[in-house]
């Protein structure tokens, strides 16, 4: 998929995915470049991520990101998680993300979570 933002919130953003599907493994990627229209800001993002299929019911999920901004300067996060479907239309979920900020704009950041999900 692709996407193009101009002048939201003063960027524009320039953004494409990919996803596919292999036996019980899912991979996908995104690549994003965002400029500031107010300055010189630039921003070049990319996600890589994995769901591994280990049951009809497990799922075990990571995904890696990474912005590098044109000062050299690199933040960037990983999250990996669970899922688990109890029923066709419950699901439970856990996942732990990190996002390490080199450029120190704001502290480190660490989430876990824990949840269930119910479709009606």
């Amino acid at each position: 998929a692709l996407a193009v933002d101009n002048n939201i919130e003063d960027y524009d953003i320039y953004r494409g995915s990919v996803a596919a599907k292999f036996n019980v493994v899912t991979l996908g990627g995104i690549y994003q470049h965002q400029k500031s229209t107010d300055d010189d800001e630039v921003m070049d993002g990319y996600l890589v991520s994995a769901k591994f299929d280990i049951t009809d019911a497990l799922a075990l999920k990571a995904q890696y990101q990474l912005a590098d901004y044109k000062d050299d300067v690199s933040n960037s996060g990983y999250t990996v998680g669970a899922d688990y479907q109890i029923a066709k239309t419950t699901l439970v979920y856990a996942f732990y993300t990190t996002f390490n900020f080199e450029d120190q704009s704001e502290a480190d950041q660490k989430y876990l979570a824990v949840g269930i999900e119910q479709k009606f």
